[in-house]
């Protein structure tokens, strides 16, 4: 765990560091922690044509830490909507639009299957990982997240072990 954090912290300024790691899939062993914990609706960025049919997905940002050797350092980590999805009741798009309709049973299937999610990855485990944007993205964004343990996450968690 500490390598990634110190892998991060060292990508995040430079460009071809980054672009040397991106696509590639890192196995980390660590656990999701609650000091942090955003859920969100995303759109789907797909096909133009279908306007009326928009589709969204999980978009949940949580802080993972590694084992008591890597001490008390933190990574923002956003959780893959495939990996998170069975632990919701219902779909996302569906759930959205639940949300506006009857937020109070919304609010409580987000709130169980939450519940569910810091349950199943709150313990140690190995997680598969990647950079969450492409290098042209990230580059491209006005500012640069100053840390790797803050509002904006590098690393995306798209299974576990």
């Amino acid at each position: 765990f500490s390598e990634l954090r110190s892998l991060l912290l060292r990508i995040k300024s430079d460009r071809a560091a980054y672009e040397q790691y991106e696509g590639k899939t890192f196995v980390v062993p660590c656990k999701l922690i609650k000091t942090k914990f955003e859920f969100l609706f995303d759109r789907i960025k797909g096909k133009k044509k279908e306007k009326k049919s928009k589709q969204y997905e999980f978009c949940i940002t949580t802080h993972f830490i590694g084992t008591a050797a890597d001490g008390d350092d933190k990574v923002s980590v956003r959780l893959s909507s495939k990996l998170i999805e069975p632990f919701y009741s219902t779909h996302p798009t569906a759930l959205r639009k639940m949300h506006k309709e009857d937020k109070t049973k919304a609010n409580g299937i987000a709130s169980e299957g939450s519940t569910q999610v810091i349950s199943e990855f709150g313990s140690l485990a190995p997680f598969r990982m990647r950079l969450l944007l492409k290098s042209s993205d990230f580059f491209a964004q006005e500012t640069v997240p100053p840390t790797v343990d803050g509002k904006v996450p590098l690393v995306i968690a798209i299974g576990k072990e």
